[in-house]
């Protein structure tokens, strides 16, 4: 009886039916399928190395202590809005309402980062 596949295509594991309906992994492996993948969005500022960039790594500064730091710094967030209403019976409320995120990475090494958060509009 020939398998079906019937398995986890993101990752690219395969399963298929043996004689006796049993799962497997199946012996042929599937391509990492990257079309339906969106591209990274660019955050709001990024200076310093790019996050999750390709390409040589930037020497960094020496420090006197003997630490190296690279620093980057990257702004990035969300922002939501909304229109909403609600019906009080006698009379009913309609509002617009905003909500603004704002993230500061500043990282300075490997291990050494401050992360600030804000909420400007809420």
């Amino acid at each position: 009886m020939a398998g079906v596949l019937i398995g986890c295509v993101a990752a690219g594991a395969a399963f298929a039916g043996d004689e006796h309906g049993a799962a497997t992994y199946s012996d042929q492996p599937i391509p990492l399928q990257l079309d339906q993948v969106p591209d990274r969005p660019k955050p709001i500022v990024e200076l310093g190395a790019p996050f999750l960039g390709t390409g040589p790594i930037p020497q960094g500064i020496e420090l006197p202590t003997g630490a190296v730091w690279q620093p980057s710094f990257i702004l990035f967030g969300t922002y939501r809005t909304a229109l909403q209403t609600f019906d009080a019976g006698e009379e009913s409320f309609t509002e617009r309402v905003h909500r603004l995120d704002l993230y500061g990475n500043l990282q300075l090494s490997g291990t050494e980062r401050l992360l600030v958060g804000i909420r400007p509009l809420d």
